[in-house]
C-alpha cells in the first residue's frame, strides 16, 4: 500500500478547505501514528489482500486479519465491491484497487489512493473502506471523496462519464454511505477546492475554528480554535446583559 502522503491531501481536506492556516501551522509537523491509525493500515491491506486473491487470481504470500472482527468486517468489503461489479456485469466492468490519482490541476501537487474504482460504462465508482468506529463518515458532500473522482475522472481523461457515485463502507458501525455527482457538479466542486489549495498555500493565510479542528494536529495549542469558547461566553454575557436592561 502506498505511504506517500500529499502536500494538501484528500484526507485532510476538511481541515485546509475550511482553514486555510491549517497547512502552514501542520506542514512540519511528523504525521502522528497510533494503535488505532495502525490497525486501520492492516484492515487495509487486509481488503487489499482479499480483492487481489479472490477476484484478480493473484497469488500473493498469505495473509492472515488481526482477529475475527476483521475478517468479518473486510470480507463483507469484499463482497460488497463484489457486488457492485456483479450489478453492471453487462457493461464489463473493470476494478482497480489501492490506486494511486492525480487531482493536481485542482490542488497544487495533489494526490491520493483509492481504495477501489470501478469503470463501468458512463459511469466511474469509487468505494472507500473505512476501519475506525469513533466518527461515523457521510459520503454526502465528502471533500476526500470529491478529490478523489477528480483524481479519477484525471486519470481516465473524463473518457465518456456521466456519474460518479462515491461510496463510503464503514462496516464497525454498520454505515453505508452512497453519493451520486454528476460531472459538472464535480468540476464546481474543483473549482472551490482550488481556491481553497490557493488560500492555504498564500503567505498569510487566516485561521478559522470550527469541527474540522478535531483532527488538526495544533488543536491543543491553536489559538482561534481557544479563543471560540471566549467568544461564545461572551456573546451569551451581551445578550443577558441586554436582556437585564430591558
Amino acid at each position: 500500500m502506498p505511504s506517500e502522503h500529499a502536500k494538501l491531501s484528500a484526507s485532510g481536506s476538511p481541515i485546509w478547505m475550511n482553514c486555510p492556516a491549517s497547512y502552514q501551522l501542520t506542514k512540519d509537523l511528523p504525521d502522528i501514528s497510533t494503535p488505532f491509525t495502525e490497525e486501520g493500515t492492516r484492515a487495509h491491506a487486509y481488503c487489499e489482500y482479499l480483492l487481489r486473491t479472490e477476484w484478480l487470481d493473484e497469488v500473493l504470500p498469505e495473509m492472515q486479519p488481526d482477529n475475527q472482527e476483521m475478517r468479518v468486517c473486510c470480507e463483507s468489503y469484499k463482497d460488497f465491491v463484489i457486488d457492485k461489479l456483479i450489478e453492471d456485469w453487462e457493461d464489463i466492468p473493470a476494478l482497480e484497487i489501492e490506486q494511486r490519482v492525480d487531482f493536481s490541476p485542482w490542488v497544487p501537487e495533489g494526490f491520493g489512493t483509492c481504495d477501489c474504482l470501478i469503470v463501468s460504462g458512463n459511469k466511474l465508482k469509487i468505494v472507500d473502506f473505512k476501519y475506525g468506529k469513533g466518527v461515523q463518515v457521510d459520503a454526502t458532500d465528502n471533500s476526500q471523496m470529491q478529490l478523489y473522482a477528480l483524481g479519477a475522472l484525471n486519470r481516465f481523461d473524463l473518457l465518456d462519464f456521466k456519474t460518479v457515485e462515491m461510496t463510503i463502507f464503514q462496516p464497525r458501525l454498520d454505515n453505508i454511505s452512497t453519493q451520486t455527482k454528476t460531472i459538472e457538479e464535480l468540476l464546481d466542486f474543483g473549482k472551490l477546492a482550488k481556491s481553497a489549495a490557493e488560500l492555504a498555500l498564500s503567505s498569510q493565510p487566516k485561521a478559522k475554528a470550527g469541527k474540522w479542528c478535531r483532527f488538526c494536529k495544533v488543536n491543543a495549542i491553536c489559538k482561534t480554535r481557544a479563543s471560540e469558547p471566549l467568544s461564545t461566553i461572551q456573546q451569551i454575557l451581551d445578550i443577558g446583559g441586554k436582556r437585564n436592561k430591558r
